[in-house]
Parts: structure tokens; sequence; C-alpha cells
């Protein structure tokens, strides 16, 4: 049943969804919203052969537990194969940033040496 609650300029507004719902679902990480999303589907499409062995509610939250495992994992893979290569990307950018203002005239050879050689130091040996 749909309820209507006033908004702040005295008007009403009507809502569909409960509002518990609603935090419910602001509350899920994406993996978990898709996950559940994903058991419900196989839960309303095989519904005779899971009916009598577990509920909707109890194969919801099993699918956005699996959903949320899923997408952290493949956020930390991510991160973890992305992150280095970012950052060798931005050392390199910063390589040829200096080339193109050693060519330019901008800076000298012994400047673009120098930064050259602390940039290496930065990133290799952490100094």
């Amino acid at each position: 049943m749909a309820k209507s609650r006033r908004l702040r300029g005295g008007a009403r507004a009507i809502t569909l969804i409960p509002d518990k719902l609603l935090e419910f679902f602001r509350s899920l990480t994406f993996g978990g919203l898709v996950g559940s999303g994903i058991a419900v589907f196989i839960y309303v499409r095989y519904q005779t052969a899971l009916s009598g062995i577990v509920g909707l509610k109890t194969f919801a939250s099993l699918g956005c537990a699996l959903g949320t495992i899923v997408h952290r994992g493949i956020d930390r893979t991510m991160r973890a194969v992305f992150g280095p290569v970012g950052r060798f990307v931005t050392d390199y950018g910063k390589v040829v940033e200096l080339g193109v203002l050693r060519r330019r005239g901008i800076i000298t050879e012994e400047v673009q040496k120098e930064i050259l050689d602390k940039l290496v130091r930065q990133r290799f040996l952490g100094k």
C-alpha cells in the first residue's frame, strides 16, 4: 500500500517502497546488490526445486554475501594489478616530459640528469 508524507514545502510525496527497504538497498555494496538480484532471479526461475529446501530471504542473503565476496576480490585484484602499472605510467610520463623540456631548451642536460637521478632514487630506492 502506498504511503504519503509531507515534504519541506508542504507538498505531499507518495512512496511506493517502504523506507526500511530503501535503507537496506542503500546499505548494500554494488556486488551485494547484484548478487542478491541474481539469487532472487535464480530462486524465482527454479522455485519448484528450491522452495522446499531454502526460503527466498535466505537464498537472497546468500547471493548478497557471495556477490560482496566476488566484488571485493575483483576490487583487490584490480588494485594489485593496476596500482603498479599506474605508478609506472606516471613515472614514464615524467621522463617523457623531461625529454620534451630538454629538446625545447627549457632545461639543460645536467638539470635533466639531476631530476632523473632524483626520480630513480625516489622510485626504486625510496630515498
